[in-house]
């Protein structure tokens, strides 16, 4: 069976090098940034676990406030 090819057109998107850790994410929820979450915790801000269960919402506030940090930097 020969399969077709097809194309999709996909909108412009942001991605980063890495993924996001839990003490980045933390880290955003302490600035005000990102929505606080029941599932992050004080030692949180020392991990470098990956960031789970992540919305299509809080990803874009964790986005936004990434690149605020380069900016500042």
């Amino acid at each position: 069976m020969q399969s077709r090819m097809e194309y999709l057109k996909v909108a412009p998107f942001a991605i980063d090098r890495t993924e996001v850790t839990r003490s980045l994410y933390a880290a955003c929820v302490a600035s005000g940034r990102c929505a606080p979450r029941g599932d992050l915790y004080p030692w949180d801000l020392l991990s470098s676990l990956p960031m789970t269960d992540v919305s299509w919402r809080e990803a874009r506030e964790r986005m936004a406030f990434r690149h605020a940090l380069r900016r500042d930097a």
